[in-house]
């Protein structure tokens, strides 16, 4: 059985090959092989450093040096990425109120988009190999910048910008629901069934709640995002990466 230790190292590995767009395949079978020399290794009482050396993160680069870079790869993931930030936040404009879209969204939200892309490869780059507590603040800190720019947009494109597309009544519903589907579909793509459901009920049950207890009537109302954010981040953290580590 492997260790915690040796858990957190294929975990981190499996990250930083991830976000160097390393083939799938090629990955796996690296991954599989890495998880059995760690078992063997283990039980002749030896360290992730007598195993796999000093610098964890050297030996990964020499890793994604000899792979095969798959464009494809690279693609599906950002795909995902886009569906899910995309999904999310527009599927949570909708809960809340019809989607009115002004000429600074319809630029803004596609710069933040691109920004939670380059900042989430970025993430896993930067918090592979890391203890838990640097790797929660550099996830915190990586976060800051494309989340300053979403609520950015979204405050001032409602005080300071002229909506020149709305989207409501049966069509905002119908729109809702074909997005929750897709979210739904990706990451049980991504995961596997049971996360995603679980996922979704949480994340949009939470966004629900807010609007039928008209709680931005009593807060500031884009407070309605820091309870899905956190929902998010646990279901990563302690479910999301599980199923990952254990393909």
């Amino acid at each position: 059985m492997i260790s915690k230790e040796g858990k957190q190292y294929i975990e981190s590995m499996r990250g930083y090959l991830i976000s160097h767009g390393v083939k799938e395949s090629e990955m796996e079978e690296f991954l599989e092989e890495a998880e059995v020399h760690l078992i063997k290794g283990e039980r002749n009482g030896k360290t992730i450093e007598d195993i796999f050396g000093k610098s964890p993160k050297k030996y990964a680069k020499e890793i994604v040096a000899v792979s095969t870079i798959s464009i494809k790869e690279n693609i599906k993931h950002i795909i995902n990425l886009i569906i899910g930030t995309f999904g999310f936040i527009i599927t949570a404009i909708l809960i809340n109120r019809p989607l009115e879209l002004s000429v600074l969204e319809l630029v803004g939200y596609p710069v933040s988009f691109i920004l939670w892309i380059a900042f989430a490869i970025a993430t896993l780059r930067m918090t592979a190999f890391k203890s838990k507590t640097n790797e929660l603040l550099l996830t915190f800190l990586c976060a800051l910048i494309p989340s300053a720019v979403t609520v950015a947009v979204l405050i001032y494109s409602q005080s300071y910008n002229e909506t020149i597309l709305t989207i409501e009544g049966i069509p905002r519903y119908v729109l809702g629901s074909i997005l929750i589907i897709v979210m739904i579909i990706n990451f049980a793509v991504l995961f596997n069934l049971k996360f995603s459901f679980l996922y979704v009920i949480l994340v949009f049950g939470s966004l629900w709640l807010f609007e039928y207890f008209k709680l931005e009537q009593v807060m500031y109302s884009e407070l309605r995002f820091v309870l899905p954010g956190v929902l998010t981040y646990l279901m990563w953290r302690f479910y999301g990466r599980k199923i990952l580590l254990d393909q």
